[in-house]
């Protein structure tokens, strides 16, 4: 009902950061360990809408049915209430659009997604944490705000180093492929997953700045899901015209169409020669070759 939506968003939860664990990952032992990881479980009422909306799109037999709903943070699901690029404190945040929290809620609760955030995150400092600089608790602070405003059951993985999970690279998907795909016999919809990201190699517009890399978009081309802007999947605007800096696709073409025949040398014939020394008894007369 409304009322319980409205009662849903309006809770708050004293100490949210305290009901958050958090994991630091990494691929192997043999690779320095850079990946934060951490998921947020609701709270009992939440749970029980959950239950009581199961439904054959969430629970069905149908392998293929599993989907995943995969979101950047900053300039996507959050921006800074101050205004400013980066944020002051852990409480410096605010939705990017009031109607973020009801389209998550009805992503699971309607639809059947599972929620992740995959962020990149490299102002973050793993190896020295008690460097005031890091920022690392304030980081986990603003996530278990956000986490626990929502009230959701949704996974955060945040790539902290330039290596295999930071985007567009697909080591943060590996893991949320692998964290949710826990029975073996399950299959993911790749038809229906998506991701939402800001950084999509747009164009300056009016009133809108040239967006600073394409990163997100890449990473749902690297990964073979559909990609939408916040834009696009929050306010069902128009894709506006993008670029990358290479286009593999095109290249290639380019490519095949220089070289369309292998080149082929065919071999008439074949000459093989054979020096023998002459016997050394013999040196003088004609030997045998």
């Amino acid at each position: 009902t409304a009322e319980s939506i409205l009662s849903f968003f309006g809770s708050t939860t004293p100490n949210s950061s305290d009901l958050q664990t958090w994991q630091v990952r990494g691929s192997n032992d043999a690779v320095e360990k850079s990946l934060l990881f951490t998921k947020y479980s609701p709270s009992n009422s939440c749970r029980s809408s959950i239950a009581d909306t199961d439904t054959p799109n969430t629970t069905s037999l149908n392998s293929r049915n599993l989907k995943i709903a995969a979101f950047d943070l900053d300039s996507t699901l959050i921006t800074t209430r101050s205004g400013k690029k980066f944020s002051s404190d852990a409480q410096d945040w605010k939705w990017w659009h009031s109607s973020i929290p009801n389209t998550l809620r009805k992503l699971i609760l309607e639809d059947g997604f599972k929620i992740a955030i995959i962020s990149n995150q490299a102002g973050l400092s793993l190896k020295n944490k008690s460097d005031p600089k890091a920022k690392l608790p304030e980081f986990k602070s603003k996530v278990s705000s956000l986490l626990n405003k929502l009230d959701l059951p949704v996974s955060v993985y945040v790539a902290t180093e330039n290596d295999t999970y930071r985007k567009p690279r697909s080591g943060m998907w590996e893991e949320l492929v692998r964290d949710t795909l826990v029975d073996k016999s399950e299959e993911l919809n790749l038809e229906e997953t998506f991701f939402v990201g800001d950084a999509a190699g747009r164009a300056a517009s009016p009133g809108r700045p040239k967006d600073f890399s394409c990163s997100d978009r890449n990473f749902a081309e690297n990964v073979g899901i559909k990609f939408f802007t916040p834009e696009e999947f929050f306010l069902g605007e128009k894709p506006r015209p993008f670029s990358r800096l290479l286009e593999p696709a095109k290249y290639f073409q380019g490519l095949t169409t220089q070289c369309s025949q292998p080149f082929l040398k065919k071999i008439k014939m074949i000459s093989f020669f054979c020096v023998v020394a002459p016997d050394q008894e013999n040196q003088a007369g004609t030997g045998e070759t």
